[in-house]
């Protein structure tokens, strides 16, 4: 660590102060004035130029020269594609999703699981005036989400327990907050084969989920369909569901035969004596 930054706090202390510093930022409030930062997380002035100092740097935050104003820095959007190329997903889902798009003509979205939390790494939105946006929030919770059930259901209990423990938050009237009833609903999640978000997370939205697998059989993604809940009645959820575990199977099956051809690929020859002349 940066040899200026070591609050009072420690170490530790000076890294909290920094993804605060960082998390300050938003859609509504892009920009923002060193005072404003150090107003808003407590901070001595002094404190915070020093955190925003080695930020920007590191090319997490940018300063612009005419406003003094800072920003959130590319570097950050560097480290989220690192994030997401993790997944390992890569740019196979991209048809699958397309073709769910046009049958449907509603929000295709892929998630993962990441820190208890449901992160949206791909979607392709409704082209419908009201439709289900999720462009500038990409992270959701678990318990409320058909994106979060379909992959928690098949997940270990002790996954299971673990985000139980964490709480079961009341979003709406609808969402499911009881753990006996999640547990039982998760089963049903399990014995269906995809996931429904009835209005839980927010009033006249509704999804249908179904989780998507990689060559060993274990769940890492789903595959989601969203929709005003207006213009997805509840008769039309399990004709919806099976366009969805379709679209589901058939990118679960791309990624066992990507892998296979992984496994298939020659090894690299490497000729006799190339090693000693390195």
């Amino acid at each position: 660590m940066h040899a200026g930054l070591r609050p009072r706090g420690g170490v530790v202390s000076a890294l909290v102060n920094a993804i605060r510093v960082l998390r300050c930022f938003s859609k509504q409030e892009p920009e923002l004035r060193l005072t404003e930062i150090s107003r808003r997380l407590g901070l001595s002035k002094s404190n915070t130029h020093r955190i925003v100092s080695i930020l920007a740097e590191e090319g997490l935050l940018y300063r612009d020269p005419g406003s003094g104003r800072y920003r959130l820095g590319l570097g950050l959007f560097e480290l989220g594609a690192r994030a997401l190329r993790s997944v390992d997903l890569g740019p196979l889902p991209l048809p699958v999703m397309s073709e769910l798009w046009r049958r449907t003509g509603e929000t295709v979205l892929l998630g993962v699981l990441e820190a208890d939390e449901v992160v949206y790494i791909q979607r392709i939105e409704s082209p419908r005036l009201l439709r289900i946006s999720h462009a500038g929030n990409p992270r959701a919770p678990i318990h409320c989400t058909g994106t979060g059930k379909a992959i928690l259901a098949w997940r270990s209990e002790a996954e299971i327990a673990r985000v139980i423990r964490r709480g079961l938050p009341a979003y709406t009237e609808r969402t499911i907050t009881d753990p006996e009833r999640f547990r039982r609903h998760l089963a049903e999640v399990r014995r269906l084969g995809y996931a429904v978000s009835d209005q839980e997370r927010e009033v006249g939205t509704r999804s249908v989920a179904a989780p998507v697998r990689d060559a060993t059989g274990a769940v890492v993604a789903a595959l989601t369909v969203a929709a005003p809940a207006q213009r997805l009645p509840r008769a039309q959820i399990p004709a919806l569901a099976a366009l969805v575990m379709d679209a589901a199977r058939r990118l679960s099956e791309q990624l066992r035969l990507r892998a296979q051809r992984q496994e298939d690929e020659p090894p690299l020859l490497i000729p006799p004596g190339a090693r000693e002349r390195a």
